[in-house]
Order: structure tokens, then C-alpha cells, then sequence
């Protein structure tokens, strides 16, 4: 449930906040930043976590998610030994990026926060 968390998280804060600017009109800047900021966060919070419940120990993927309900496709989601370290490394970088870059960008912060993320 945890990695499902870390994909889906930035995903709902998206279509939660476009509702909520949808309905107000209220797009400012640095609300977007803070918002994708807490939401980076958050996601980092998640994913050392699962880094403190890993089992370095154990060869096998952990943490897997199987749904088989979907009948075109199946989906499948687990972390080995050496995905852990990606997954840490993606949502440091993630924060990082977007706090060395609060000043710079002024403009289409919307689409630099989603291609940061996706």
C-alpha cells in the first residue's frame, strides 16, 4: 500500500487543487509552489518509511501490490534491494529540485511542477 501511496499522492494533490482553482479562480504562485513542496515532502516521509521497513536481508521483491481485477492488463508492483535506493533517491531529488528553483522560475510554474513529478 505504501508504494501505491507514493504514486497516487501527487496525483490526487493535482486533481484536488485543480478542482479547488476551478471553482475560485485563485491560482497564485506561491500557492502552487507550497503546495507541490508539502506534497514532495510528504512523499519523502512515505518513502523512508519503507526504507526502515525493508528487509535488507531477504532477496525477493517487497511490499507487492497485485491486482489482477482489470482484465486487459495486470499490475504488478513490488521494490528489490537495488529499486530502494531509486526510489529514495527520486523523492530527495524531487524537493530539492523544486526549493533550488522557487526563485527562478516566475513563470508556467504549473507545468514545471508536473513535469517535475510525472
Amino acid at each position: 500500500m505504501l508504494l501505491l501511496l507514493l504514486l497516487i499522492i501527487p496525483l490526487i494533490v493535482y486533481l484536488l487543487y485543480q478542482q479547488v482553482v476551478w471553482w475560485t479562480f485563485d491560482c497564485t504562485c506561491k500557492r502552487v509552489k507550497y503546495i507541490a513542496l508539502a506534497t514532495s515532502v510528504f512523499n519523502l516521509f512515505i518513502s523512508l518509511i519503507i526504507f526502515i521497513l525493508f528487509d535488507f536481508s531477504n532477496n525477493q521483491f517487497q511490499f507487492v501490490q497485485e491486482y489482477h481485477q482489470i482484465s486487459s492488463f495486470d499490475f504488478y508492483l513490488g521494490i528489490d534491494g537495488l529499486s530502494i535506493y531509486f526510489v529514495i533517491l527520486t523523492t530527495i531529488i524531487i524537493p530539492i529540485s523544486l526549493l533550488s528553483n522557487w526563485t527562478s522560475i516566475s513563470e508556467n510554474i504549473r507545468t514545471y511542477i508536473i513535469i517535475i513529478y510525472y
